[in-house]
């Protein structure tokens, strides 16, 4: 009876010893979520500036991950990068901001220490801001994987703007070629811009041009919608799988192909047009003709082909599944 009383008491303490242990480690592993929680949530302000003489750059490139990138100009003759904004505290020498040299181009790299262990809440509000000496650049691109590009004011033979997931705004700018993507986010392209040849392509967002002056304009869009407001265009091709598009223009000059599988296409002409060919199909919705005075070759609820005056423009609009209406 003895012997048993002893091994129950062993047992017994096991049992004191494993319980105490587990509270240890559960003690433990709160503090610790409690430190990494706080460390997440505690922020701090970060700032880096680095400045190198501009005068002999005609290219320049700039690659980051997952910061906004805002290009503008300046009257100083030097070019300034600025990262700045406000992180949470354990990321505060995550950023690596990089200028390199290379003959009449310079490379700003902004790179990120690999971090292992990344979960949690993570706080990232940082900019890269880069101010660029007016002049004629030979090339300006910008690549981003997850973040907004803002350019403004620019002068360049070639721009190329991309980002995986982020929206992508120009406006005031002049560029010979024009080339802006986005997988994921929108495009936008307004007040001034002037190129004789602009590609602008996004896989699931909007695009939205206004007061564009180019020579050739194509707009693409996987899942999206387009809206092509007052823009001088020789040569337009509008193109959606899945949106609407809208063409909004005081007095309509240029030729313009729209095409949509599954949305609708409306052409809004605030003046009369004196000279425009028509040739509208879709072929599930209506085709809807609310201007007087064309004459028409064919004309049926999904079809409509004719021209007013001497058909100096042209308008080719196609739907698969939506309505086609000119106002």
């Amino acid at each position: 009876m003895l012997n048993l009383t002893l091994e129950q008491l062993r047992e017994e303490n096991k049992l004191r010893k494993f319980t105490f242990l587990g509270i240890i480690l559960v003690i433990v592993g709160a503090v610790g979520a409690f430190t990494f929680l706080d460390d997440a949530f505690e922020t701090v302000d970060i700032f880096e500036e680095k400045k190198v003489s501009g005068n002999q750059y005609k290219n320049i490139e700039i690659d980051t991950s997952s910061v906004d990138v805002n290009v503008i100009p300046t009257a100083k003759k030097e070019l300034i990068v600025t990262l700045s904004g406000e992180v949470s505290k354990r990321y505060e020498e995550v950023y690596d901001l990089v200028l390199e040299e290379r003959g009449d181009m310079l490379q700003i790299e902004l790179k990120e220490k690999n971090i292992f262990f990344n979960v949690g809440f993570v706080i990232n509000k940082v900019d890269l801001q880069v101010e660029i000496p007016q002049k004629l650049y030979d090339s300006v691109k910008v690549d981003v994987t997850s973040g907004d590009i803002d350019v403004a004011q620019l002068q360049a033979n070639d721009l190329t703007l991309s980002t995986s997931s982020g929206d992508v705004t120009i406006e005031e700018l002049n560029a010979s070629d024009v080339e802006l993507t986005a997988t994921s986010g929108n495009i936008s392209a307004k007040n001034g811009v002037i190129s004789s040849n602009m590609l602008i392509e996004t896989s699931s967002g909007d695009i939205d041009t206004e007061n564009i002056i180019s020579n050739i304009l194509t707009l693409e869009v996987t899942s999206g919608n387009i809206e092509f407001t007052n823009n001088e265009v020789k040569t337009s091709t509008l193109q959606t799988s899945s949106g609407n598009i809208t063409i909004y223009n005081d007095e309509h000059k240029g030729d313009i192909k729209a095409k949509t599988t599954s949305g609708d296409i409306t052409i809004d002409f605030e003046q009369e047009n004196e000279s425009l060919l028509i040739d509208f199909k879709t072929s599930s919705g209506d085709v809807d003709i609310r201007r007087e005075g064309y004459l028409f070759e064919e004309k049926s609820d999904s079809k409509a082909i004719g021209k007013i005056g001497s058909g100096k423009y042209n308008i080719e609009a196609r739907a698969s599944s939506g309505d086609i209406t000119l106002k």
